[in-house]
């Protein structure tokens, strides 16, 4: 079972959109939908949303926005520029 989350929990960034997949299920929103990003206590971002819920962002660590950033387009901002 272990082995199915390491494959399935992951986030996965274009240009116009973002997906989230977790062990039972995965949402796509787009970038515009997309407030801002948070990071609390866990490790992974989470996405505000426009409609002000939130979404997970699996396996996304502060570490990682630069990534995220070059994939996004430039939607989402790189802090360490």
């Amino acid at each position: 079972m272990a082995s199915i989350a390491i494959v399935r929990f992951r986030t996965v960034a274009d240009r116009d959109t973002v997906t989230a997949r977790t062990l039972l299920s995965s949402r796509t929103v787009r970038w515009d939908e997309v407030d801002g990003l948070r990071f609390e206590r866990s490790a992974w971002a989470r996405a505000q949303l426009r409609d002000g819920s939130q979404m997970l962002l699996p396996a996304v660590t502060f570490a990682l926005l630069p990534l995220l950033a070059e994939a996004s387009g430039g939607r989402v901002p790189n802090p360490y520029k």
